[in-house]
């Protein structure tokens, strides 16, 4: 199948690409999103959870989305303050990935693209996904079970070989 990369030129039209790729998301979900943009989309997130999607969102204040995978990234304030944007980022499937970044009153779009590029799609799949379990690792320095919290974390950590995502599988059956 053809893939292509689009860019999107307005907010309203980001939001409704993030509706409808969670829509069509069949197994796994993997978003990292600032607070304001994270807060509109929370019913979607929590709608495709409720059909047994796993996901993973990476959130910059302390946020809880139901049967959701959710780390809260501890210098998030220091990011935003930074950036003074709004960002939302989303890979389904290992298939097609959203990376946006919009003004910090959600107003306008600075950048964003939609791409169903496989191989594109499922490097950001891991990429993303990595920094969610550094993220995870990081909120556990205190612990006093430190070190046994982070094997466990690393032990659960889905790769490539042991993952059954969609656009995995497509990738590697263009590869036989």
């Amino acid at each position: 199948p053809e893939q292509n990369t689009y860019k999107i030129p307005s907010v309203a039209l980001v939001f409704e690409r993030f509706r409808n790729m969670m829509e069509r998301c069949t197994k796994i979900a993997v978003i990292d999103a600032f607070p304001k943009a994270l807060d509109l989309v929370i019913p979607i997130i929590e709608k495709a959870a409720n059909r047994d999607i796993e996901i993973y969102v990476e959130a910059y204040k302390p946020t809880t989305i139901e049967n959701a995978n959710v780390v809260c990234v501890e210098i998030g304030k220091q990011n935003l303050d930074h950036w003074n944007s709004q960002q939302l980022n989303l890979i389904i499937d290992g298939e097609e990935h959203l990376i946006t970044l919009m003004d910090n009153s959600l107003s306008k779009v600075i950048q964003a693209t939609w791409s169903n590029n496989t191989y594109m799609s499922c490097m950001l799949h891991a990429g993303f996904l990595r920094e969610h379990t550094l993220m995870k690792i990081h909120s556990e320095y205190d612990n006093p079970d430190f070190e046994i919290r982070t094997k466990s974390i690393l032990n659960n950590q889905r790769f490539f070989y042991n993952s059954d995502i969609p656009g995995f599988n497509k990738l590697f059956n263009l590869n036989k």
